[in-house]
């Protein structure tokens, strides 16, 4: 018989269960991403994000596009602007973080914003 205890533990093993699954799911993502080929990064980094919204996958994300925009001059421009976007998200979450900083420098940078840049180099 199911008693009041085991309706309990069930209901929370079934909310523990739940809780788990975005996150698997964000890091099947990441496994993808670093897989592919660099022009399908970006698309299994944004799926990541929808199911994980850590600032690292919007680095990553930044990143990724950062890559593609020095293999691609007719789109560079876009490219680093979206890159601007994502890595500017991730160094929202967190100020002082090294890699964010230096990933926003970069990207500042490459648009021709060298001043703006400055400031974020340690």
């Amino acid at each position: 018989p199911l008693t009041k205890t085991r309706a309990v533990i069930c209901a929370l093993s079934l909310c523990m269960v739940g809780v788990s699954i975005p996150p698997a799911i964000a890091s099947w993502y990441l496994r993808q991403a670093e897989q592919a080929l660099p022009p399908a990064r970006p698309y299994f980094l944004t799926k990541a994000i929808l199911w994980d919204a850590d600032p690292s996958h919007r680095y990553k994300l930044g990143l990724a596009y950062l890559t593609l925009a020095e293999t691609n001059p007719a789109a560079k421009t876009i490219l680093l602007r979206e890159a601007l976007l994502h890595s500017g998200i991730a160094l929202d979450w967190d100020p002082q973080h090294l890699q964010f900083r230096l990933l926003q420098a970069g990207i500042l940078w490459r648009l021709g914003r060298v001043e703006d840049a400055k400031h974020l180099l340690p």
